[in-house]
């Protein structure tokens, strides 16, 4: 599954994308709405 992380607290951000990862899902993250607007 494809996962989209929109957090700006880097930190929490670097961790959320972090687990999707190890539970096995693409993740892509942004900062803010306008940068996950792509």
């Amino acid at each position: 599954m494809r996962v989209l992380v929109v957090e700006d607290n880097g930190l929490l951000r670097h961790h959320l994308s972090v687990q999707m990862r190890e539970m096995g899902h693409q993740v892509d993250a942004a900062e803010d709405a306008k940068e996950a607007d792509y």
